[in-house]
């Protein structure tokens, strides 16, 4: 019987274990930094092939991250991207007053890689208008399809942007920097398109203690397997069980941490578009030192009629953004495809949906 309590610990024990490891690829990205992931490959990781691409769409504009069909989404708990926070860009990077806003915080520290002349701001930069299609790129005359109401939103973000870039210029910082206006309103579309603020630690954060108790018992346990007999060897050996299975017990009935992390750009990652089906989660674990990227089901891949290889990697922004939000910040809406239509007409069907 303490043969198959022993054996029943080591099997415990792997599984532990195989919580933390997983095998890694390097990403293959698209061609404006396909070198400087290859370069970042010991940072930057993922389990399945993935490119940057347009899907052979007719609108020059639709970017995602797409992964070939006959790929095989790995298992849970393996991240599909992992990356290290050294190759993103935090609110916290630039060197700013405590009292600004998160996103002028962000705004500068993307500024501020762009002086720099990273790759990763390279694939930014190439376009000029990041989210085209939000009203704020509109033409006077695409703006009579929006509602009073809407209006007076987009209004009311220029006011605030403005209020905020004048905080800023206000600080010691901008004597550094110097970002113009225009490098502001441009980081702030980056910012409020792809930036990330709700990027929780896994509930493993204390696994190194962990294992190490684990091990502590699991030894123990043999010592008093191997070296002892009646019940003061039989009541060790039920105590090392209980030190082995309990921090299991525990995992999995604890709820994830909610330490909230700096609000961050994450390269690659946010090349992924939305859909508010996709069960996807991002997370820090603290035992990689990695943001990592869990979208392991098929409710995070999509097919497109216009591409019969690939298919396109999803996640989901956030279930209860409003179709405003959506339209203001990220320059689309649900449901909505700009299909074979030219600029001035799909702006049109935006602003229809939007009041339905």
């Amino acid at each position: 019987m303490k043969h198959e309590i022993f054996f029943l610990l080591l099997l415990l024990l792997h599984f532990s274990l195989s919580t933390f490891a997983f095998t890694v690829k390097t990403i293959s990205a698209s061609s404006r930094f396909t070198d400087w992931v290859q370069l970042s490959q010991d940072q930057l990781k993922t389990n399945i092939p993935v490119r940057i691409s347009s899907f052979n769409k007719p609108q020059q504009d639709y970017r995602g991250l797409s992964i070939p069909k006959s790929t095989l989404l790995p298992l849970p708990p393996t991240p599909l991207i992992s990356i290290s926070p050294k190759l993103t860009i935090c609110s916290d990077d630039f060197p700013s007053s405590p009292t600004l806003a998160w996103d002028t915080k962000l705004a500068a520290a993307l500024i501020s890689q762009v002086r720099r002349g990273s790759p990763y701001t390279s694939l930014l930069l190439s376009s000029k208008n990041p989210v085209l299609h939000s009203p704020r790129n509109w033409e006077p005359e695409e703006l009579i399809h929006l509602p009073e109401s809407f209006l007076k939103a987009i209004k009311q973000q220029s006011i605030e942007w403005k209020t905020k870039y004048g905080d800023f210029v206000a600080t010691a910082n901008n004597n550094e920097l110097k970002m113009t206006h225009e490098e502001f309103v441009w980081a702030m579309e980056v910012v409020h398109s792809r930036a990330f603020r709700d990027i929780t630690s896994s509930k493993n954060a204390n696994a190194p203690f962990t294992l190490l108790a684990q091990f502590a018992c699991l030894g123990v346990g043999f010592y008093s397997l191997v070296s002892m007999d009646g019940i003061v060897s039989d009541v060790i050996l039920a105590a090392c069980s209980l030190g082995a299975v309990g921090p299991l017990v525990f995992s999995a009935f604890s709820p994830p941490s909610t330490e909230v992390k700096s609000a961050s750009l994450l390269p690659v990652i946010d090349s992924c578009n939305h859909d508010k089906l996709a069960n996807s989660k991002i997370e820090y674990n603290m035992l990689r030192g990695k943001i990592e990227l869990f979208a392991n089901d098929e409710t995070c891949l999509r097919e497109h009629a216009t591409d019969a290889e690939m298919n396109e990697l999803v996640i989901c922004y956030g279930k209860n953004r409003g179709k405003q939000e959506l339209l203001l910040n990220f320059g689309f809406l649900e449901d909505v495809e700009q299909g074979t239509d030219d600029v001035k007409v799909y702006r049109k069907r935006l602003g229809i949906a939007l009041t339905k």
